[in-house]
């Protein structure tokens, strides 16, 4: 399977990026609070994932469930989408390793299973 997926991603070589829709803009907190408004509702995301199935893009990122309160929203619009659309995708997870340091906790690390 590893080798399969290894070889589709090197074929596309492209990820959707989801933090958009989970209203993270690494801009500015106005601007993150404008894409969380707007992706709030899950039609909306599925606007943005539909357009990227017309250029081929199979392979969509993940947060995990409870990365805030829009992952999960995520995460059905793009089951939807791809149903409703009948995409052939797969989903590329990002997991959270909670880290300490003395007993302190610090930001999480996050590892893509691509890597």
């Amino acid at each position: 399977m590893y080798d399969v997926l290894t070889d589709m991603l090197m074929k596309h070589r492209l990820i959707f990026g989801n933090l958009p829709l989970l209203g993270i803009s690494y801009q500015d907190e106005e601007k993150d609070a404008e894409y969380r408004k707007q992706f709030s509702d899950k039609d909306e995301m599925k606007v943005v994932i539909r357009a990227s199935f017309k250029h081929n893009v199979k392979f969509f990122a993940a947060a995990s469930y409870g990365f805030n309160e829009l992952a999960p929203v995520y995460l059905e619009a793009v089951k939807e989408a791809g149903d409703e659309e009948g995409a052939e995708l797969m989903l590329i997870p990002c997991m959270d390793v909670p880290l300490t340091v003395r007993g302190r906790e610090v930001d999480d690390y996050k590892r893509w299973k691509t890597h």
